[in-house]
């Protein structure tokens, strides 16, 4: 690869393995990097071993031939581990789960060729089938772990990552509804991404369908499948289906591929959309800004803008604290007001799709009297859930001439 500076990636992470994806700047598209160089292997096993008495890792199938030959430690798996928050013991030492899992994606980054490929990123992008506050957290740590910066990091579930695919296609693939189809193995899961136009902004959600098993044998797995397309699709206008996951081979999928064909003007197949998703992710939040006036809204984004109105040049602007469609697991916010002939603090709370905005005033009782911008509050703001934020302050004063009562207010907001 040519790109030294402003490199976007991505990365896929399943408890079985991981792909990795870098955003080509001349072809104006994510690229998927090989395990191998000169192969399509772009799947990484999720395996990780040390080298005795060496703080040096090996990954995916390096790693479980040291193992299997003895020159490596005992293999770990640091997907599971980071999603249930657990460390392991290494030659005496107990690795948490952020340092693991970090010791495996800079590893992974290695393969694009770069001597030093974080000092080279703009921002990387990591996505997972499902996520948790405590495995967000712990890819969080990993990657400030590796060298990244808070700023660049951006983690999101496959349903997300599908999204920032799907809309960053040609026009004609998205212009009307998206289906997505997910293999694992003999059993196959039906989505689509629900877009409503007649809301400010618009939102899009990903809409879970049927899930069933499939036949193993070709013919009857055949016709199984192309069933199950026809009925989940018969009352959809779908621009793009988009197969993905292990399982869907077009040697056996003859009446399946018509089938898909009446139901969508374009079919598309893979197993690289969500790292791919990850890359699209990165480009569009720090560089592209083109999704403006489209929201996603995921299982973990907030429902709701909350804010404050400010006065700033004699003019009441409106101050945005905690933006609707981002994570609940990142959504936190602490600064400082000067109070000015207020008993309360008034937050404005517009939720998606209401014209008209909530007031939610954080009474304070129990302050001290004093004159105008002498009382400087902090204010924190955090989001426990996708529905809900929680509201403190604490009373510092200002200064010496009026000392801080340290008085705490709390309240939550239903998003």
């Amino acid at each position: 690869m040519n790109e030294v500076k402003n490199l976007l990636i991505g990365i896929e992470l399943t408890q079985m393995s991981a792909q990795l994806c870098y955003f080509d700047r001349k072809l104006k598209d994510p690229v998927s990097v090989p395990m191998r160089v000169g192969t399509n292997l772009y799947r990484f096993a999720m395996a990780l071993a040390k080298l005795p008495g060496k703080e040096e890792w090996r990954i995916g199938c390096e790693a479980e031939y040291f193992h299997k030959s003895g020159e490596g430690t005992a293999l770990v798996n640091p997907c599971i581990l980071a999603a249930e928050g657990k460390g392991e013991e290494i030659e005496g030492r107990l690795y948490s789960p952020e340092e693991l899992l970090a010791a495996y994606i800079k590893e992974m980054l290695r393969f694009l060729g770069l001597p030093n490929p974080v000092a080279s990123a703009s921002g990387i992008g990591v996505v997972t089938e499902t996520l948790t506050r405590a495995f967000s957290d712990v890819i969080k740590k990993a990657l400030l772990l590796i060298g990244f910066r808070p700023g660049q990091c951006f983690i999101a579930d496959f349903g997300e990552s599908f999204y920032y695919y799907g809309y960053s296609q040609k026009t004609e693939y998205c212009a009307r509804g998206l289906g997505l189809i997910r293999f694992y193995g003999d059993e196959v899961r039906f989505f689509d991404m629900i877009e409503r136009r007649n809301t400010k902004p618009r939102t899009a959600e990903l809409a879970i369908g049927p899930f069933a098993s499939l036949p193993k044998e070709g013919e009857e797995r055949d016709a199984a499948f192309s069933s199950m397309v026809e009925e989940w699709a018969k009352d959809k206008s779908l621009s793009s289906i988009y197969l993905t996951g292990e399982g869907f081979q077009t040697d056996w999928a003859g009446n399946s591929l018509k089938t898909l064909s009446r139901s969508s003007s374009h079919v598309f197949e893979g197993d690289n959309l969500f790292a791919k998703g990850a890359v699209w992710m990165v480009y569009e939040l720090l560089e592209r800004h083109s999704f403006t006036g489209r929201l996603y809204l995921g299982a973990s984004l907030l429902r709701a803008t909350i804010g404050l109105y400010v006065t700033q040049g004699g003019k009441d602007l409106f101050l945005p604290l905690i933006e609707a469609g981002r994570s609940c697991f990142e959504a936190e916010v602490s600064f400082d007001i000067l109070l000015e002939g207020q008993d309360g603090i008034t937050f404005h709370v517009k939720k998606i799709g209401e014209r008209e905005g909530a007031r939610k005033v954080l009474y304070l009782p129990g302050l001290p009297e004093r004159p105008d911008r002498t009382t400087r509050i902090r204010l924190t703001l955090s989001t426990p859930d996708e529905l809900t934020c929680r509201v403190t302050a604490e009373d510092l004063g200002f200064g010496e001439l009026f000392p801080a009562s340290h008085n705490r207010y709390e309240m939550e907001i239903d998003l």
